[in-house]
């Protein structure tokens, strides 16, 4: 049965690098940390420094201001962690600059907002919907959302899905809620917390959203990718919009899907799909085993 738990046994040298980094958890070396490793790509040695999410208590919350928004994080965990210190990521370079001021977007896998929120700056004459089925995470959604004045957004709690359903959001990793996942044809470990939420096809949970067309649809949804792409078939044959989606082949087989058959379903659908970071155009003969990627599919 797959473990999840990323931080559960940790190297020598790790432990070693925590115990350094441990210092700058505390003011203030955390401030000074976090304005050397705001930008900075992945690789950078101020990166390198900061703190792991797993070696702050939950509930170390800060209040501050990131992307000229608002928002109070949990450095405890990943999601809130990423914001706080905010490094350079070259598939969010891509995702935003999809996004023009009249865009209507739909976010599928909202988390705390970090997309969301700033999906909604940038098209402030468009509107934004976010889709988060998580109600502890939707809480946490809910709070930064009201911490800006964001008239153009719309926070829904409920997940997308090919059909009506309730299923079982698994929180894998206390630590990561960006892991939490539905998982449908793998087995579970049965210890795993998890939550019931409920699961809609796309065009009845937009019904009454006041969303008329979709400009762009980006789906982040840890294997229940593809899941939702039968679900908003209607509305991508409807509106042909530029689809932003994660990719990690092993997760899509949890709920017997595969990378290729993704793939294979949107370029049957008359889309262009290439490397969200690269701009590679994924091949027909690309196996996509075991591949970890963002895509954007374009319609032809």
């Amino acid at each position: 049965m797959k473990s999840y738990a990323y931080h559960d046994e940790l190297g020598l040298r790790t432990r070693l690098l925590n115990a350094l980094r441990g210092l700058f958890r505390h003011q203030p070396f955390e401030g000074w940390l976090q304005r050397r490793a705001q930008g900075r790509s992945l690789d950078s040695v101020w990166v390198k420094l900061v703190p792991p999410e797993y070696t702050y208590a939950p509930g170390s919350w800060r209040t501050v201001e990131r992307h000229g928004l608002r928002w109070r994080l949990d450095l405890g965990n990943i999601n809130d962690h990423a914001l706080f210190f905010d490094p350079a990521y070259a598939a969010d370079d891509v995702l935003f600059g999809l996004v023009g001021p009249n865009s209507r977007v739909v976010d599928i896998g909202g988390n705390i907002g970090s997309y969301a929120l700033r999906f909604a700056q940038k098209a402030m004459a468009g509107h934004v919907v976010t889709f988060e089925p998580h109600p502890n995470t939707f809480a946490k959604l809910q709070a930064n959302l009201a911490l800006n004045k964001l008239t153009n957004l719309q926070a829904l709690n409920v997940g997308i899905g090919a059909e009506e359903a309730t299923h079982r959001l698994h929180e894998v990793v206390a630590s990561n809620s960006g892991m939490n996942r539905i998982i449908t044809a793998a087995a579970v470990d049965p210890t795993l917390p998890y939550v019931e939420v409920k699961v809609l096809p796309l065009s009845k949970a937009l019904s009454g959203a006041g969303l008329e067309k979709v400009d762009l649809l980006k789906i982040d949804v840890e294997g229940f990718e593809d899941a939702v792409l039968v679900g908003s078939a209607d509305v991508i044959q409807r509106d042909r919009p530029i689809l932003f989606i994660e990719l990690i082949d092993e997760n899509l087989k949890e709920n017997g899907s595969s990378a290729r058959q993704l793939v294979d379903r949107v370029v049957a659908w008359g889309y262009r799909v290439t490397e969200a970071v690269s701009g590679r155009a994924i091949a027909d003969d690309d196996q996509l085993a075991r591949c970890a990627m963002d895509v954007v599919c374009h319609p032809s």
